[in-house]
């Protein structure tokens, strides 16, 4: 690659160098002028480390990223049927809810289970699910950091005391009243 050249309308230089035995590609973005010269301004500048001592970048455990749609799941002993994220008028006062139901032959204990939204924002559940029964649980809001389901479209996931998934459903925007059936 050339010395500079010009990228999505910002100029990139790239220099190689040796730090501690160590080769790096500099890589430094400016602005770009009307006229497409090079402007005065640093957009973004960073380290790109290639090897140390002639060996390779050694192997780094990277984040996964999952899409959406390889962690819907609705089919564990546990399943949501329903939710309201837009309740007409204020959301606030656990007028948002979600249903579960339980669809197994024994009684489930949700003690320590917990639901979130797509922020991973936690709700605590607990009681007693009895077989087949669907139990309706309101969205209390108590902080910022608890669970809130968006108008937009979010996710809703519940999770068994070891955090196990065991249910995650996704919905679109939601209408002021409208309830989301899954399944």
């Amino acid at each position: 690659m050339p010395p500079h050249e010009s990228v999505y309308g910002k100029i990139r230089d790239k220099a190689r160098i040796t730090i501690n035995d160590a080769t790096y590609d500099l890589v430094l973005y400016r602005s770009t002028n009307p006229n497409g010269s090079r402007g005065e301004f640093i957009r973004s500048f960073f380290p790109i480390f290639l090897s140390k001592d002639g060996t390779k970048e050694p192997d780094m455990d990277r984040p996964v990223v999952v899409p959406v749609d390889d962690i819907i799941k609705n089919d564990g002993p546990v399943i949501i049927v329903a939710a309201l994220p837009n309740p007409e008028g204020s959301d606030e006062g656990g007028r948002e809810w979600v249903e579960l139901k339980n669809v197994t032959s024994e009684a489930i204990d949700l003690t320590g289970w917990e639901m979130a939204d797509k922020l991973g924002r936690p709700q605590l559940l607990s009681g007693i699910l009895q077989p087949n029964e669907v139990k309706r649980f309101p969205i209390t809001r108590l902080t910022q950091s608890s669970m809130h389901l968006s108008n937009k479209s979010g996710l809703i996931t519940v999770r068994d005391r070891s955090s196990n998934q065991i249910a995650t459903v996704k919905y679109s925007r939601a209408r002021s009243g409208h309830i989301f059936q899954f399944n």
